[in-house]
Protein backbone atom coordinates (compact mmCIF):
# COMPACT_ATOMS: atom_id res chain seq x y z
CA UNK A 1 0.00 0.00 0.00
CA UNK A 2 1.30 3.28 -1.02
CA UNK A 3 2.36 6.30 1.85
CA UNK A 4 -0.36 8.42 -0.16
CA UNK A 5 -2.95 5.92 0.19
CA UNK A 6 -1.93 5.10 4.34
CA UNK A 7 -2.62 8.92 4.93
CA UNK A 8 -5.72 8.85 2.87
CA UNK A 9 -7.13 5.70 5.20
CA UNK A 10 -5.74 7.42 8.45
CA UNK A 11 -7.32 10.61 7.47
CA UNK A 12 -10.55 8.59 6.89
CA UNK A 13 -10.29 7.22 10.44
CA UNK A 14 -10.07 10.13 12.23
CA UNK A 15 -12.77 11.92 10.44
CA UNK A 16 -15.20 8.93 10.96
CA UNK A 17 -14.09 9.52 15.09
CA UNK A 18 -14.94 13.49 14.99
CA UNK A 19 -18.62 13.64 14.31
CA UNK A 20 -20.18 17.18 15.69
CA UNK A 21 -23.46 17.10 17.42
CA UNK A 22 -26.20 17.44 15.46
CA UNK A 23 -28.26 19.95 17.75
CA UNK A 24 -25.50 22.52 17.13
CA UNK A 25 -24.62 22.41 20.35
CA UNK A 26 -26.26 26.29 21.38
CA UNK A 27 -26.48 26.04 25.06
CA UNK A 28 -30.09 27.72 26.30
CA UNK A 29 -28.07 30.75 27.82
CA UNK A 30 -26.59 31.29 24.45
CA UNK A 31 -29.90 31.22 22.93
CA UNK A 32 -31.86 34.02 25.63
CA UNK A 33 -29.09 36.26 25.02
CA UNK A 34 -29.53 36.02 21.54
CA UNK A 35 -33.09 36.72 22.17
CA UNK A 36 -32.24 39.58 24.28
CA UNK A 37 -30.45 40.86 20.98
CA UNK A 38 -26.79 40.23 22.55
CA UNK A 39 -24.43 38.08 20.34
CA UNK A 40 -22.21 37.58 23.16
CA UNK A 41 -21.62 33.57 23.02
CA UNK A 42 -20.41 31.94 25.93
CA UNK A 43 -19.69 35.20 27.20
CA UNK A 44 -21.02 35.82 30.83
CA UNK A 45 -23.68 38.03 30.98
CA UNK A 46 -25.27 39.79 34.07
CA UNK A 47 -29.06 39.42 34.42
CA UNK A 48 -29.73 42.79 34.42
CA UNK A 49 -28.70 43.12 31.06
CA UNK A 50 -30.67 40.08 29.72
CA UNK A 51 -33.22 41.48 31.24
CA UNK A 52 -33.06 44.76 29.64
CA UNK A 53 -32.31 43.36 26.48
CA UNK A 54 -35.20 40.90 26.32
CA UNK A 55 -37.55 44.16 27.39
CA UNK A 56 -36.36 45.56 24.26
CA UNK A 57 -37.39 42.27 22.08
CA UNK A 58 -40.18 40.68 23.36
CA UNK A 59 -42.60 43.44 24.74
CA UNK A 60 -45.64 42.54 22.71
CA UNK A 61 -45.29 39.19 21.18
CA UNK A 62 -47.22 36.40 22.36
CA UNK A 63 -46.41 34.40 25.36
CA UNK A 64 -47.14 30.92 24.38
CA UNK A 65 -44.90 28.48 25.66
CA UNK A 66 -45.54 26.36 22.63
CA UNK A 67 -43.88 28.60 20.46
CA UNK A 68 -40.25 28.37 19.19
CA UNK A 69 -39.25 31.71 21.64
CA UNK A 70 -39.91 29.31 24.40
CA UNK A 71 -38.80 26.12 22.88
CA UNK A 72 -35.46 25.55 25.37
CA UNK A 73 -36.27 26.57 27.99
CA UNK A 74 -38.00 24.76 31.27
CA UNK A 75 -41.02 27.06 31.37
CA UNK A 76 -44.84 26.67 33.03
CA UNK A 77 -47.20 29.24 33.42
CA UNK A 78 -48.24 29.50 37.65
CA UNK A 79 -50.55 32.15 36.49
CA UNK A 80 -52.65 33.55 33.30
CA UNK A 81 -50.76 36.30 33.47
CA UNK A 82 -46.90 35.35 34.08
CA UNK A 83 -44.98 32.74 32.19
CA UNK A 84 -41.51 31.38 33.68
CA UNK A 85 -39.00 29.68 32.33
CA UNK A 86 -35.77 28.29 33.81
CA UNK A 87 -32.98 28.55 31.59
CA UNK A 88 -29.66 26.93 33.08
CA UNK A 89 -26.50 28.06 32.91
CA UNK A 90 -24.18 25.58 35.23
CA UNK A 91 -25.70 22.39 36.10
CA UNK A 92 -24.06 20.12 38.55
CA UNK A 93 -25.19 16.39 39.91
CA UNK A 94 -26.63 17.97 42.83
CA UNK A 95 -27.45 21.67 41.56
CA UNK A 96 -28.34 23.50 38.65
CA UNK A 97 -27.61 27.33 38.45
CA UNK A 98 -29.28 29.59 36.34
CA UNK A 99 -31.70 32.28 35.22
CA UNK A 100 -35.28 32.13 36.31
CA UNK A 101 -37.14 34.61 33.33
CA UNK A 102 -40.66 35.79 33.84
CA UNK A 103 -42.53 36.90 31.49
CA UNK A 104 -45.40 39.40 32.60
CA UNK A 105 -48.37 38.93 30.33
CA UNK A 106 -51.45 41.10 29.29
CA UNK A 107 -54.15 39.60 27.26
CA UNK A 108 -51.65 37.02 26.29
CA UNK A 109 -48.77 39.38 24.95
CA UNK A 110 -45.53 40.17 26.77
CA UNK A 111 -45.57 43.35 28.65
CA UNK A 112 -42.24 43.29 30.73
CA UNK A 113 -39.60 40.85 31.72
CA UNK A 114 -37.77 39.97 35.18
CA UNK A 115 -34.66 38.16 35.31
CA UNK A 116 -32.97 36.72 38.18
CA UNK A 117 -30.03 34.28 39.21
CA UNK A 118 -31.45 31.23 40.66
CA UNK A 119 -30.26 27.81 41.93
CA UNK A 120 -32.69 24.58 42.05
CA UNK A 121 -31.94 21.11 42.80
Amino acid sequence: MSSAAVAALAAGVALVGYSPSACGCVSPIDTLTHSAGLDLPGIPVPAATIEAGLNRTMRGRPADPASTDFLYYRCRSPSADRLVCRVPVDESPLLTRGLDVTYHTVQGRISHVSVRRSIWL
